[in-house]
C-alpha cells in the first residue's frame, strides 16, 4: 500500500509551467532580472513578481499578506522615474495652451 500525498501546486512550479522547457537557469535568470528592476527581493518574491507580470493570480498561491507585500514591491517601482508634468510659461512645453 503506497501512500501518495498530492502535492499542493506552488507558484513557483507554475511560473516553471510558463517556462519552455521548465528551465530552472531561465528561472533564475527571470528572477535576477525582477531584482534589476524593482531591487533585492528574496527568491519567493521575485518569483512572484514575475508571475505577477505574466498574469498568473498570485492570490491562488500566497497568503494575502505576501500579495499585499509583492504588490507593493510592483508599485513601489511604477513610481520610480515618473515626473509631474509642469506647464512652463512661454516655453511652448507642457501645459497645451494657446500659445
Amino acid at each position: 500500500m503506497s501512500s501518495s500525498k498530492a502535492k499542493k501546486p506552488t507558484l513557483r512550479d507554475a511560473v516553471l509551467d510558463t517556462i519552455e522547457g521548465r528551465d530552472r537557469y531561465k528561472l533564475r535568470h527571470l528572477a535576477d532580472a525582477a531584482r534589476n528592476r524593482y531591487g533585492p527581493m528574496s527568491s519567493a518574491d521575485a518569483c512572484a513578481v514575475i508571475a505577477s507580470e505574466k498574469g498568473l493570480p498570485i492570490h491562488k498561491y500566497l497568503t494575502s499578506d505576501e500579495v499585499m507585500r509583492v504588490r507593493g514591491i510592483i508599485a513601489a517601482r511604477a513610481g520610480i522615474g515618473r515626473r509631474r508634468r509642469t506647464a512652463v510659461a512661454g516655453t511652448g512645453r507642457g501645459g497645451g495652451g494657446p500659445w
